[in-house]
């Protein structure tokens, strides 16, 4: 097990859908999500998944993303907790990591390979 990881909305919908919404709990030693992550979810959380709000106000750069309400709270969350990692499906913001206080990997791909890393 590693580290703590933030996850968007997209990621949850993704694992739940193919039943592996559990690989998170196996892979992270804590997972959160932001309250907006929650409502776009829709479904209750796993009780190894917390919700933990957003302290400051959004970035101009993820702002000008144009990103969902899940995307841009996760990645103004992952600023917020340095160190830790961003687990998200939206490509569009890629580019913006260089910048940030945190690592990221992306999509089912990245969480795949994690997971065989780890041989969970």
């Amino acid at each position: 097990m590693s580290e703590a990881v933030i996850a968007d909305t997209s990621c949850l919908v993704l694992l739940d859908k193919i039943g592996h919404l559990e690989l998170l709990k196996a892979l992270f030693e804590e997972v959160v999500v932001t309250p907006e992550v929650v409502e776009e979810y829709g479904n209750p959380l796993p009780s190894f998944i917390r919700s933990k709000k957003v302290v400051s106000n959004i970035s101009a750069p993820i702002l000008n993303a144009r990103l969902g309400k899940g995307e841009t709270t996760a990645i103004q969350l992952a600023c917020e907790n340095q160190g830790c990692l961003l687990y998200s499906t939206a490509i569009g913001f890629v580019h913006l990591w260089v910048d940030f206080p945190f690592r990221g990997f992306e999509g089912l791909g990245g969480l795949m390979h994690k997971t065989y890393c780890n041989q969970v």
